[in-house]
């Protein structure tokens, strides 16, 4: 449109002000706080106000220090995710919770201009992090109480190699509540980012056999003792954008 609007439009101070009139009234919007836009371009240059009398603001909260969360990173917390927005002489780091949001009247778009936009990586990164609310896996309770004891192990492994893992998925052999003699298979597929300079160092020097997922099930506590054990681990594929890594269990 002509004002420039589009998902990832950051509203301006004076915008900003008539939008927080607009928040939930037990939410306390700062000063320092950021609103920018989530839904889909679409949405925002509808020609209808009818059809679309209203626009999506999500509330960017500034987080102090020199490095973020690498937990709230890339949108593997489902409920925070930490933003990262460089300009040419700072980087600052904002935290936004899923629940800090509301819409406002698509007809305040009109009173100025966006300030700012998110970058095209988090932009895309903010709309996939809100719609894995709706979409993303949900396993049986009967798994779920079988790994929950060894989370904290394999939440420290994970954090110990975040720069470099872009992701981790999880298949199972069934999504049926097993009894505890029945056991599950599941397949772990982890990616690693081609042009982290991390990944290439492992690979140079033979790290990367180590940082196999048959290592994750080694020091987090995994063993055939215990009713799990490590099937298989090896590279499953290699793609210009990431190295998947797989390891089978039983559960």
């Amino acid at each position: 449109g002509k004002m420039g609007w589009r998902q990832g439009s950051f509203l301006g101070t004076t915008l900003s002000k008539n939008a927080a009139e607009h928040a939930p009234p037990t939410l306390e919007v700062k000063d320092a706080d950021r609103m920018v836009l989530t839904i889909h371009d679409c949405d925002i240059l509808n020609f209808s106000i009818e059809k679309e009398p209203v626009v999506e603001v999500l509330l960017m909260r500034p987080v102090g220090g020199d490095k973020p969360d690498r937990s709230l990173m890339s949108g593997r917390n489902p409920c925070v995710v930490q933003l990262t927005i460089e300009t040419r002489d700072t980087t600052t780091y904002f935290a936004c919770t899923v629940h800090e949001r509301w819409t406002i009247p698509r007809t305040l778009l009109m009173e100025e201009t966006p300030s700012q936009f998110l970058p095209n990586r988090e932009r895309r990164l903010l709309a996939e992090w809100l719609a894995k609310r709706c979409i993303r896996a949900a396993f049986p309770t009967a798994f779920d109480q079988r790994w929950r004891p060894r989370m904290t192990g394999w939440l420290k492994l994970l954090r110990n190699h975040s720069e470099w893992m872009q992701g981790v998925y999880l298949r199972l052999n069934t999504l049926d509540e097993l009894s505890a003699d029945k056991p599950y298979t599941s397949h772990i597929d982890a990616t690693l980012l081609s042009r982290s300079r991390k990944r290439s160092e492992a690979e140079r020097t033979g790290a990367a056999s180590e940082i196999k997922l048959k290592t994750m099930s080694r020091h987090s506590g995994v063993s055939s003792k215990k009713k799990y054990c490590v099937v298989e681990s090896r590279y499953w594929a290699r793609k210009r954008s990431a190295v998947r890594c797989r390891c089978a269990l039983t559960a």
